[in-house]
């Protein structure tokens, strides 16, 4: 039986890359699109601007069975200070996709690449699906208005949907440019380069960090394992650790970088939620998935395999 045709929106960040891989390595059909003009091996790669609504025909024309919404623009401050650009790349240009998959693909699957920024500053921890969501951030708000989106798109036309609300995810590949949003990435490649690793304030608060390829696993199993539509899970490795003790994790592990603190910058300080840990029992139960790889081995495979 033939794997069904997949398209990856966003496939050369982060977690797009890592997906197509793991996908093309399974013989998947892969088509990705993202601004990038080079695309992962494999691949039947367009780029372009997800605003543009000639790409949407142009690649639904694939006839594509599952489409992964991993573009966008990324990071708190950064959505903040362009909050116009925000909601038109992470919120209109996305609501425009699924419009025409609910017009000319009914039967699509979806998966949502969401972030646990929906749900705000914990009232309590572990954090599960059923948590009040009040995000703290653009970022957060625009998450939460595609989940929405997406769940009145299910009730309404019966689209086949999942949105998944990860935690921190980090891995391979590290470049020196990694994105001070992806924390343990960002640490990583200035510890290979013997630099800072910037702390703000104490660095105390718990946060919930998953091995790339923990998550690209749950990616594929929602495409490979019948499971639920309409369906919000958290991905994250149910685990918490500081800031300060996952740096000096990384400064211990890699042998370089040392560890700075410097004074909360406002605009940080305002859409910091404080402790974050993340229930999965709900996906544990639902599609059993469990991470396999803790903080340390995360933090080796990720260094002995940097690009």
């Amino acid at each position: 039986m033939p794997k069904p045709t997949v398209l990856v929106l966003g496939a050369t960040g982060f977690i797009g890359t890592s997906l197509c891989h793991r996908l093309t390595q399974k013989n998947f059909e892969v088509i990705s699109f993202s601004t990038s003009q080079k695309g992962p091996k494999k691949t039947r790669h367009y780029q372009g601007d997800i605003r543009d609504q000639r790409s949407i025909g142009r690649l639904l024309a694939f006839k594509p069975h599952v489409v992964y919404l991993l573009a966008g623009i990324s990071g708190q401050t950064n959505t903040d200070s362009l909050r116009d650009l925000s909601f038109a790349v992470n919120v209109k240009a996305q609501m425009d996709w699924l419009n025409s998959i609910v017009k000319q693909l009914p039967q699509t699957k979806v998966i949502f690449s969401s972030s646990r920024l929906e749900y705000g500053k914990p009232q309590h921890l572990p954090v599960d699906e059923k948590h009040p969501v009040a995000p703290l951030s653009t970022y957060g708000i625009h998450k939460l208005m595609v989940t929405q989106y997406l769940l009145y798109l299910h009730k309404k036309h019966g689209l086949d949907v999942t949105i998944l609300r990860t935690s921190n995810p980090y891995g391979r590949p590290i470049s020196s440019g990694s994105s001070k949003y992806n924390i343990i990435n960002h640490f990583l490649g200035a510890a290979r380069k013997n630099g800072e690793l910037t702390i703000f304030g104490s660095g105390k608060q718990l946060r919930d960090y998953l091995y790339i390829e923990d998550l690209i696993d749950v990616f594929e199993i929602l495409i490979t394992k019948k499971n639920p539509a309409g369906e919000i899970y958290n991905v994250g490795s149910g685990q918490g650790i500081s800031i300060v003790n996952m740096a000096q994790k990384i400064v211990q592990i890699s042998g370089g970088g040392r560890i700075k603190y410097l004074p909360w910058p406002r605009q940080e300080k305002s859409v910091e939620t404080g402790d974050y840990i993340s229930d999965i029992t709900k996906i544990k139960l639902a599609l059993g998935w469990e991470p396999k790889t803790d903080l340390d081995r995360g933090i080796k495979l990720s260094l002995d395999n940097r690009e």
